[in-house]
């Protein structure tokens, strides 16, 4: 007897017993709110440790849709901590499958299951979290600390205008400012300032300013490591500071298409919420 098994290697400073979902659908009929059309099974996993690395097997939970039985999976979602807000992080690799045969009482692997890198220091249990020493001996691999006073150019772009040059008008969000250069500061203190300002000319109209910077092209980083900044951010409605990453090369193109990584993104209406997703 044949039986497909799916397993993933979790590092996560989530606690013990924390769950994983993972969900096989049709795209055609799954929608974020018509649960459970299109839903042709879900599985789930248990953590067992915390801030280190383990294997973890997805068993059966449910079909929720019987409709979709017999019909081909185009979809899968892969959920961490499902219905909670938690602000846990999760690390994962070695997400992938094999199938068993059965003889006797004997369960034997057609395929071994994926060795985890190498290059992954396996994380002490007493580790508290993510947030700190998450890797033994790490080296750093690229830093700007903002010495003089000129942006680097051979680490950054910087975008201007309203986006429409870059096929993205009012930069996907609709958003009213003109970036430029002259907003950004530096005073040899090791500090990039972006200033925002509000200009009304002498006929009362409004324009606001602001600066966006990148370092496409520039520089490109491995998929394991910590990303890290000292950020001060402004209060008041309309502000929106972020520090995201996106993907250098993506299948299904540029931003927003691609997704994105936001390291710290807040609404300045909010000054006591910041978003990492």
């Amino acid at each position: 007897t044949f039986q497909k098994v799916v397993y993933i290697d979790i590092f996560t400073s989530a606690p013990v017993g924390s769950e994983l979902m993972l969900k096989f659908e049709d795209s055609e009929f799954a929608t974020k709110s018509n649960f459970p059309v299109g839903r042709h099974s879900r599985y789930v996993a248990t953590t067992t440790v915390r801030s280190k690395w383990e294997r973890l097997v997805f068993s059966y939970l449910d079909s929720p849709d019987v409709m979709v039985s017999g019909k081909s999976v185009n979809q899968l979602v892969l959920l961490f901590e499902p219905n909670k807000l938690s602000g846990d992080s999760f690390l994962f690799d070695n997400f992938d499958s094999y199938s068993t045969f059965t003889s006797g009482t004997q369960t034997i692997p057609a395929q071994a299951p994926v060795e985890m890198p190498s290059d992954i220091t396996q994380q002490p249990e007493d580790s508290p979290d993510l947030s700190s020493n998450c890797h033994s001996c790490p080296k750093l691999k690229w830093s700007d600390e903002f010495d003089g006073t000129v942006l680097d150019s051979t680490k950054w772009n910087i975008m201007l205008g309203d986006g429409c040059s870059y096929d993205i008008c009012g930069w996907g969000n609709q958003e009213l400012e003109i970036y430029g250069a002259d907003n950004i500061i530096l005073k040899d203190d090791g500090i990039l300032r972006i200033e925002v300002r509000k200009v009304i000319d002498i006929n009362g109209n409004v324009e606001y300013t602001s600066s966006r910077i990148n370092t496409n092209g520039k520089a490109d980083f491995e998929p394991y490591g910590r990303f890290e900044a000292r950020i001060r951010i402004p209060f008041g409605k309309g502000i929106w500071p972020a520090f995201w990453m996106l993907p250098t090369d993506s299948p299904l193109g540029w931003w927003p298409s691609g997704g994105e990584i936001d390291i710290m993104e807040n609404m300045g209406k909010d000054k006591d919420i910041h978003i990492d997703a």
